[in-house]
């Protein structure tokens, strides 16, 4: 099975923005500064408090702490506080639930303790999902395309665990080598994975990376750097905690209690949003002046909440609230909200009999028959020639009173809607309409809402099958009669070429000691890449001819890996150096970073400018030792058992 190799290179496209590049023998252009990572997009402003690094030494001095306030955080809050939030199911429709649920009892079937249920679901996910990060992670979506990223993998693993009863919640942060990182967060592999609750104590499932689960935190925290659980971020520095510290979609768990430090919270009132993956997850904070008995914000629907003990800047958390009165008919929307204080987003839910599709704060009723729609990327999704209601707004019955209602819709050619909110599906794509309540004696505009809706002919199908048993076996590396048994290359050598990755010479050998070319190791990498299309793209080279390594080359140059000795000569013919190794890799790894120090040899002098920063990342991650009498050889040809050894440290290595 080639998947995990594939994951770990394939999780690298996470990042949003790309490292430039250089040839080898131009200067290497800057890291970026900032990007996204694939569960939450907030940038910390300051590093006081709350265990955060400021970025200036290795990561590995934080890390531990990180890791052991989020277990602290996990049994308080998911284990003596609130043990409901994690078995809730909150994703799809019942049906989804039902369809999900299904799967479990089947991946299942033949195990008999909580830990292998686990084992089985985590191994079933990572065997039948393909990995991509231009992908919904909700998980029925995730189930019947069978593709998604990492939050695709922990959402999946925990519903189909909560569906069995068992205690699964959602964490995320940055994966990386934090004992040689020196730089900013962001320049790291934004992560996703999921604590489980087995035997008493937490496990940490991430299929991407992990063979099974693990609860060695000594491991965690040297690889990962713990932010959020279920996007609130854990904190126990209760003294230093300035609003000012603190990005303003970041929410907190400080002091036993869910608190925003958003909007000059807790000196004020209001609501932060933040963009998480597909969704837009809100967080509405206490409004209520309790001082006056004004009640004209965010209440509980339930009244045997006390709100008046709650802190000004705390997060309102389980339970329904409504903007207004909902029971005198006052509220304008309606929100649910989970314990840790997140607002349900994209969801259906039922409340006294009545089915709502929830869009952060703003719900509208399901006036659609059950059996007509289904939710995908978190919206009503309805098929192409569909006619009929679909949407209502959740208004109270006195906000109608005295006036008008009307529909316009956006996108006539995807959908048009009628005086009484009855749509008609045309074509695929995405559908809004414009909804407007205005005042009969005056015309004037009381309100406006949009309502959306996808139009699909995508088939929900179930398909229960697990394709990763009619994967083929690995087939075992052939033996060489020149690799020399228990080297220091054979298992590199045997691993290389088990992959699919590097060959043999014929006649039985390997060639431990020959070299490489710049187009042998250019197609190494192509094929860890899968040999993706090379439609549309351009050859640069004047000197690479319709053969064996010209996709390669091609596929190189585009993504900017190599761009040759000049501009339009790639010399695939030419040998490749251990610096040139380290450079091309420090390029394809776009979270790489190095430093312009000269490393501890002898003849570190003899690196050249261009690859002082790949060799000293090469050697700080452990790809690259020295050759023995304090020498590095940076100029050195790489052999093509040294090749394969570097190759398979980094691709068997985070």
């Amino acid at each position: 099975m080639m998947k995990r190799l594939w994951a770990l290179l394939l999780v690298l496209s996470m990042l949003l923005t790309a490292l430039p590049v250089a040839s080898a023998e131009e200067a290497e252009a800057e890291a970026p500064t900032s990007v996204d990572c694939c569960y939450c997009t907030t940038r910390v402003k300051d590093t006081k408090g709350l265990h955060r690094p400021d970025f200036t030494g290795k990561l590995i001095e934080v890390t531990p702490q990180r890791v052991e306030d989020t277990f602290r955080y996990l049994d308080e809050f998911y284990v003596e506080k609130h043990p409901e939030a994690a078995l809730e199911i909150y994703h799809g429709t019942q049906k989804d639930q039902e369809v999900l649920l299904t799967l479990a009892q089947i991946i299942t079937k033949d195990c008999k303790t909580p830990k292998e249920m686990a084992d089985a679901i985590s191994d079933w996910v990572y065997n039948n999902i393909v990995y991509d990060v231009q992908t919904s992670a909700y998980p029925s979506d995730t189930f019947y395309r069978r593709e998604g990223n990492c939050l695709s993998y922990a959402l999946l693993i925990q519903n189909l665990l909560r569906m069995l009863g068992i205690p699964a919640v959602v964490g995320d942060g940055w994966r990386g080598n934090m004992e040689t990182n020196t730089v900013d967060l962001f320049n790291m592999d934004g992560h996703a994975w999921c604590f489980v609750l087995l035997d008493g104590q937490w496990v940490l499932y991430d299929p991407l990376w992990l063979a099974e689960g693990t609860t060695d935190r000594d491991y965690m925290a040297r690889w990962i750097y713990f932010d959020t659980v279920e996007f609130v971020t854990p904190a126990y520095d209760e003294d230093n905690l300035p609003p000012e510290a603190y990005d303003k979609a970041k929410i907190y768990y400080v002091n036993g209690r869910v608190v925003s430090y958003a909007n000059d919270f807790p000196e004020g009132f209001g609501t932060t949003t933040n963009f998480i993956n597909n969704m837009v997850v809100g967080f509405v904070s206490c409004q209520d002046e309790h001082d006056t008995g004004i009640s004209d914000g965010w209440n509980y629907l339930d009244p045997d909440k006390d709100q008046s003990k709650m802190v000004r800047g705390e997060i309102y958390g389980g339970g329904w609230i409504s903007y207004g009165d909902y029971y005198t008919g006052r509220q304008v929307v309606m929100a649910h909200t989970y314990a840790n204080g997140m607002i349900l987003d994209g969801e259906v839910k039922e409340l006294d009999g009545v089915e709502y599709w929830i869009g952060g704060v703003y719900s509208y009723i399901v006036t659609a028959a059950k059996e007509d729609y289904f939710i995908s990327d978190g919206c009503v999704t309805l098929p192409v020639g569909y006619s009929g209601p679909f949407l209502w707004l959740s208004w109270g019955e006195q906000a109608y009173e005295g006036c008008t209602l009307t529909f316009t819709a956006i996108s006539p050619e995807i959908a048009t809607i009628d005086a009484q909110g009855n749509i008609t599906a045309h074509s695929e794509g995405y559908a809004s309409f414009r909804v407007e309540l205005v005042r009969e004696e005056d015309n004037a505009l009381m309100s406006m809402e949009y309502m959306r809706c996808i139009i699909s002919n995508e088939k929900r199908i179930p398909d229960y099958t697990d394709h990763g048993e009619q994967k083929p076996e690995e087939p075992e590396a052939p033996a060489f009669g020149d690799v020399v048994a228990n080297s220091w290359y054979e298992d590199s050598v045997n691993f290389m070429v088990q992959k699919g990755l590097m060959n043999g010479v014929g006649n039985g050998r390997f060639n431990p000691s020959g070299n490489v070319t710049r187009a042998m190791l250019v197609t190494i990498l192509y094929r860890a890449e899968g040999e993706p299309s090379v439609a549309g793209m351009k050859n640069p080279f004047v000197d690479v001819p319709k053969t064996w390594y010209t996709n390669a080359v091609i596929w190189a140059a585009d993504q900017g890996i190599v761009n040759g000795v000049s501009h339009d000569r790639f010399n695939p013919d030419g040998n490749i150096t251990r610096e040139q190794i380290a450079t091309i890799l420090y390029r394809y790894d776009y979270d790489a970073t190095g430093t312009d120090t000269l490393p501890p040899f002898a003849d570190s002098d003899q690196i050249s400018t261009y690859a002082l920063r790949p060799m000293n990342w090469a050697i700080s991650v452990g790809l690259i030792n020295g050759v023995g009498g304090g020498r590095l050889a940076p100029k050195n040809t790489a052999t093509r058992a040294q090749i394969a050894t570097i190759l398979a440290r980094y691709l068997q290595n985070p």
